[in-house]
């Protein structure tokens, strides 16, 4: 399988069977030590390279990749804010396992405090292990992690009410996944669907972070079972029986 890259539109010129790449994915494209000879995939371009420079690489289109049909749901993480190491856990495997973005949010219980200056650093980073993990897993696409954003900001409730449908996972509530899951799924019609699945924090949800979600459209709450599960588990363990269910 071919070696993926995501190029911007603007580094990529396209003559006829020829195709040049230059920025910031030629440097790396050179520091993975490919050789002429050597097949990769420039977006949907699949091309086998011709020439190497420190500016650019230089090929010939052996094939263009057909466009993907849109998976059945298009599924958006909405994690609490976790110590760093994990939360770069969550967003690598979120991404492995398909998740369309991931929302990062600031919760009451959250042990990591940011600054405006550290959100913008944070998401930087969390964006290229997007990447990263979309190469890794040969994706057609990246799935963006975007401005992390306080749960008390109505942005918050904006974003929550653009789903068709919101599970928020609480370890205190009564209600079971499976009977949830077969109440959605009766209701899915033949078109995307756009679920949105709500993970706390270390620490937890505090009553007042509750009452704001349950005020979002579409909300079902869940337990996850008996166990209580860790923060970077729930998301990844949610986002895998999601799958599962709606065939993505």
């Amino acid at each position: 399988m071919a070696k993926r890259f995501f190029v911007d539109n603007n580094d990529i010129l396209i003559n006829g069977k020829d195709i040049s790449v230059m920025g910031k994915e030629a440097h790396h494209i050179n520091v993975l030590r490919h050789k002429i000879g050597d097949i990769i995939t420039v977006n949907e371009y699949v091309m086998i390279v011709t020439n190497i420079s420190k500016e650019k690489i230089s090929g010939n289109i052996i094939e263009i990749e057909e466009k993907q049909e849109q998976e059945n749901t298009h599924i958006t993480l909405y994690q609490a804010y976790i110590k760093s190491d994990k939360m770069e856990y969550v967003v690598q495997k979120a991404v492995e396992l398909g998740v369309g973005s991931i929302v990062p949010f600031l919760s009451k219980n959250c042990v990591v405090k940011l600054d405006t200056k550290d959100k913008i650093k944070k998401v930087e980073r969390l964006n290229k292990i997007s990447v990263e993990a979309s190469k890794q897993c040969n994706r057609y696409d990246i799935a963006l992690v975007e401005d992390v954003i306080d749960i008390k900001d109505n942005r918050f409730m904006q974003e929550l009410n653009q789903n068709d449908i919101n599970i928020f996972a609480y370890e205190k509530s009564e209600n079971k996944l499976k009977d949830i899951l077969e109440n959605i799924k009766e209701k899915q019609i033949n078109k995307q669907m756009h679920i949105g699945i709500i993970i706390g924090p270390e620490g937890g949800f505090d009553k007042t972070d509750i009452d704001v979600i349950n005020k979002a459209k579409n909300m079902y709450e869940i337990s996850l079972g008996d166990r209580i599960l860790r923060a970077e588990t729930a998301s990844l363990n949610l986002l895998s029986i999601l799958n599962y269910v709606f065939d993505n």
